[in-house]
């Protein structure tokens, strides 16, 4: 079986490790023990030793309780073959005889030598590690990272023909352009392959290549800031392109000071990392059906993260509703359609606000004009009435906003939504005859006051149409040209 090209250094395991714990006068204790780092969830580990526990003493007589708990930013750890750990967020669950151990995220790395008979100074370890670490990069592999990048490792390739000499030659020529790297306000993001060839293998030869993307924020930022301003944009900037929750298969950041060499890089394990990086091909890129792709398209893909950021910073509504559903795979289709009604109305609320509010004071200043006209024409009890039920705010519709967010798109699929059969059932249910957007609105307002429920097949059918919209508004917001959008909405 070949290695990968993009090998973990680290693969999830359970590790025998030395934990430095400081106990509560502060005196660092070196315990042994062991750290099991899985895919996909944090880390979680045992110590055992002289652990430091706390007693209380009544009437000369001595007494435990259990368990005690102990909390830290980071504690550190040495692995048996000579690695390194870092534990960060660290809760630690004293019992008689051991200590349970868990945080938030599992830093490790190999020293420069990591040969068994090798003893490192532990002082020294944990002298070199700040309490709040921060790193200087991260680069990290998303699921379809090399479609919505857009650009391949290979430009041609060459299968041999007969020859009259017998000469049979494969061959590949890699891409001549230099990877594409953004950089905007000291930030710099470049994306990039790493590749593998079995040169030395006489019986087949291959050349194979992985995706990844390495960001270099303006100045060090803390593992939870790397990931909330960096890692979780790019994730959510590939699902909304792909259609679907895209995971992180591999993510790891280098520094704390250090250089960019293989030694000062730090892999990564946690909730939201699957710890399975891929290899490329054409088949997985096609099937990805990105209606983005950064160098083809001549987008920049850090200017879309500065704008994620942005946009998540002034807590805007869509960003932030669909933000929320986007990894949410097995929501139930009643729900999806609520959150997506939800995005589009408050995104339209919040890109109308400043005209709402001009047509607010006006409509204020009219209802206090009408007011003072008819109160000396009707009975005390009228006015009050009137003065009560007049609304101080302007009406306004679900169904005028949706017909807005629907139809302001490079391509309106209000017929899609017309022909959808229970969409077409509400507007033949009306009295009056309503319009489209009038029955999907009475459709939210159906499932969100729990007056009836739907075929849920029927609900997605709607679902479906929505979210296409949802995602290119979502493209839009981020600065995606039109033809980018087109992708999303054409069927």
């Amino acid at each position: 079986m070949k290695k990968p090209v993009l090998a973990l250094e680290f693969e999830p395991d359970e590790y025998l490790c030395t934990w430095h714990v400081s106990d509560r006068e502060g005196a660092v204790r070196h315990l042994h023990g062991s750290i099991e780092v899985a895919p996909m969830r944090p880390p979680r580990g045992v110590i055992y030793g002289q652990i430091p526990v706390a007693s209380t003493t009544r009437g000369g007589e001595t007494s435990f309780r259990f368990p005690q708990r102990q909390q830290a930013t980071l504690v550190q750890a040495t692995l048996a073959n000579g690695g390194e750990v870092l534990l960060l967020d660290a809760d630690i669950a004293w019992m008689m005889s051991h200590g349970r151990i868990t945080g938030s995220a599992a830093l490790l790395r190999r020293r420069n030598s990591n040969l068994p008979w090798e003893t490192h100074d532990e002082s020294e370890l944990r002298d070199e590690v700040p309490s709040y670490p921060t790193f200087d990069r991260v680069r990290l592999q998303i699921e379809s990272l090399d479609a919505l990048l857009g650009f391949a490792p290979i430009d041609s390739t060459r299968f041999p023909t007969a020859r009259a000499d017998g000469e049979r030659t494969w061959s590949a020529v890699a891409r001549s352009d230099p990877p594409p790297r953004w950089v905007s306000g000291g930030d710099a993001l470049e994306a990039f392959y790493r590749g593998s060839a079995s040169i030395s293998d006489v019986y087949s030869f291959a050349v194979r290549h992985s995706p990844l993307v390495m960001a270099t924020p303006a100045s060090p930022l803390s593992l939870r800031c790397l990931v909330d301003d960096w890692v979780e944009p790019m994730r959510a900037i590939a699902s909304i392109a792909t259609g679907r929750s895209e995971s992180v298969t591999y993510l790891a950041v280098e520094g704390i000071g250090a250089d960019a060499e293989e030694s000062s890089r730090w892999q990564v394990f946690g909730h939201g990392i699957s710890q399975n990086p891929f290899e490329s091909n054409v088949e997985a890129v096609t099937n990805a059906r990105t209606a983005l792709a950064c160098v083809a398209d001549d987008v920049d893909l850090l200017n879309l993260v500065h704008k994620w950021q942005d946009l998540a910073a002034e807590h805007h509504p869509l960003i932030e509703t669909y933000a929320a559903m986007l990894h949410a795979n097995d929501q139930h289709p009643r729900s999806r359609f609520l959150l997506l009604v939800q995005s589009l109305e408050g995104m339209h609320g919040h890109e109308t606000s400043t005209d709402f509010e001009a047509e607010t004071a006006k409509h204020v200043q009219t209802r206090s004009e009408v007011l003072d006209a008819i109160k000396g024409e009707i009975n005390q009890g009228h006015y009050k009435f009137i003065k009560k039920n007049l609304s101080r705010r302007p009406y306004r519709s679900l169904a005028s906003a949706l017909k807005a967010t629907v139809q302001s798109l490079p391509v309106d699929r209000t017929d899609d939504l017309a022909a959808a059969v229970l969409v077409r059932r509400l507007v033949e249910e009306a009295t009056e005859g309503a319009s489209t957007f009038a029955a999907v609105a009475r459709l939210r307002n159906l499932l969100a006051h729990g007056e009836r429920g739907f075929d849920p097949s029927e609900v997605d059918e709607v679902v479906r149409v929505l979210e296409e919209v949802v995602r290119a508004h979502a493209l839009r917001l981020l600065g995606c040209p039109d033809i980018v959008l087109k992708r999303v909405l054409e069927p």
